[in-house]
């Protein structure tokens, strides 16, 4: 790649974030006002950040959920109305309502289903953006078209196990990484004061199972309108699950101790990039047949449609 280039696309991807962190920044602002003058009051922990502060985590919090968000917008293609609709359920449901979720069983206060309408503007708001900032390139075919395709990849059985798998396989690697995380943070669960608490091993489960299904149906339209490698695939899935953990206190100005928060930044990171592998390597479509020479498999199993994506 020349320098030119690299210089480019590291500019246009840095305007891109910071007007991504501004848009969702204000508009989940004034989702809150929106909500609260409705009668909908927000969230506090014990540790609630003060007014002042707040507004440091709020932009720190947006600038990390639009940097993890925008490598995955950037790798579709699809029409402006495909990638939008994509995307914004994308980001919302893994987002706004299954993070909402898990948060409400770690919490000692009630009140984050709140957060599942709260979240729903904002979360629409960055996608637009994104999706009329980036070059996504014109698919002839319809999702259906795009969805028979990938089901003829492969047997019906095979899709069968590969599904049952893929939904498991999150609570198992969460569950693994959280037994190894769990030394270094059981104290700060078990202190007074934080808001938190440690709920059961059922619940846990129960709710990582859940997300991982919801998390299955809201990226299969992502998998059907990829386009560029699988390797970027698996890292821009990692990162945005990443980021949409990990940057929800921040956004909600959560002041956890700072030792709590990389570890389980750590934590979060390694088991979304092996839970990205995994369900990749799972559903990512294999060999295709009956596509009239319009598609082809590469050497990794992706299916290309490169002529209809000029811009990549």
């Amino acid at each position: 790649m020349a320098i030119a280039d690299l210089v480019r696309q590291t500019v246009g991807f840095v305007w891109r974030v910071a007007v991504g962190t501004i848009v969702f920044g204000a508009s989940l602002v004034a989702s809150r006002l929106i909500w609260y003058n409705l009668g909908l009051t927000p969230i506090r922990l014990p540790q609630q950040a003060d007014e002042s502060a707040a507004v440091a985590y709020l932009l720190i919090g947006s600038l990390l959920l639009s940097a993890g968000l925008l490598p995955l917008v950037r790798g579709m293609g699809g029409t402006v109305s495909q990638r939008s609709l994509t995307t914004a359920v994308f980001f919302y449901v893994a987002f706004g309502v299954a993070v909402s979720i898990e948060s409400a069983i770690y919490a000692s206060v009630g009140g984050f289903d709140r957060m599942i309408l709260v979240f729903l503007l904002p979360c629409l708001a960055l996608s637009l953006v994104y999706v009329a900032s980036s070059e996504g390139g014109e698919r002839r075919q319809r999702f259906l078209e795009h969805l028979r395709r990938m089901l003829a990849s492969r047997p019906a059985s095979a899709w069968a196990w590969r599904v049952v798998v893929s939904v498991a396989a999150f609570p198992i690697i969460y569950l693994v990484f959280g037994i190894i995380a769990a030394p270094l943070v059981m104290e700060f669960y078990r202190e007074a004061g934080l808001g938190l608490t440690v709920p059961s091993i059922g619940t846990i489960l129960g709710v990582q199972l859940l997300r991982s299904a919801m998390f299955l149906v809201v990226t299969i339209p992502i998998l059907l309108f990829w386009v560029s490698s699988r390797r970027r695939l698996i890292l821009a899935l990692g990162l945005a699950h990443f980021v949409f953990v990990f940057a929800y206190d921040i956004v909600l100005a959560y002041q956890l101790p700072i030792s709590l928060v990389l570890t389980h930044g750590v934590e979060i990171l390694l088991d979304s990039i092996v839970y990205a592998w995994v369900f990749v390597s799972l559903l990512r479509a294999g060999s295709t047949t009956g596509t009239g020479g319009r598609g082809s498999a590469d050497s990794s199993g992706d299916i290309e449609l490169r002529e209809q994506h000029p811009t990549r």
